[in-house]
């Protein structure tokens, strides 16, 4: 899958170009994804507000999407794995995304990919970290609720993001 077709994806389950302020979301103002936080890193602008999201042309999320969430996981080869890793690093951070990634392969959670991640990851099987990362996600979804829960209306949509990536074993 291409850089385009996994930023692509991870807009449509974002919904763009909409545009929501929801007390309950931690993410806080957000355009199809894309945070007011993370607008104001971007463009090193503190000042900004949620008109300047909300004027935010399609062209500038892409650039964001590319520059902030696919480039850290250039090094992973599977692209199914890459896909997961990018689209959880928009929902939770790429470093999280990769600590947890680190976490599932068993090598030190330091927020960096590194050769003992890559050849953790590739020793355990893309297929298997995948699976389970998917099932680590899951558990912090069903935590984030149990600690909170003005949470709980975001959870059918979380599950249903988290296990669209499950991958299609074939048993023959």
């Amino acid at each position: 899958m291409t850089d385009e077709a996994i930023i692509a994806a991870i807009k449509k389950s974002e919904g763009w170009p909409t545009y929501t302020n929801r007390a309950t979301d931690y993410g806080g103002p957000t355009k199809g994804g894309v945070t007011l936080d993370t607008l104001r890193a971007w463009r090193h602008q503190p000042s900004l507000t949620a008109a300047d999201l909300q004027a935010m042309p399609e062209s500038e999320a892409d650039a964001i999407y590319r520059h902030m969430y696919v480039r850290p996981f250039d090094s992973i080869p599977d692209s199914e794995l890459r896909h997961y890793l990018i689209d959880l690093g928009v929902l939770r951070g790429p470093r999280r995304a990769i600590q947890m990634l680190q976490d599932v392969v068993g090598v030190e959670s330091d927020g960096w990919i590194g050769p003992q991640t890559l050849t953790a990851t590739s020793m355990l099987g893309h297929k298997a970290v995948l699976v389970m990362l998917i099932g680590a996600r899951q558990f912090h979804i069903a935590l984030r609720v149990q600690q909170d829960a003005t949470q709980a209306e975001y959870v059918k949509g979380w599950r249903r993001r988290n296990l669209a990536f499950l991958p299609v074993v074939n048993h023959a």
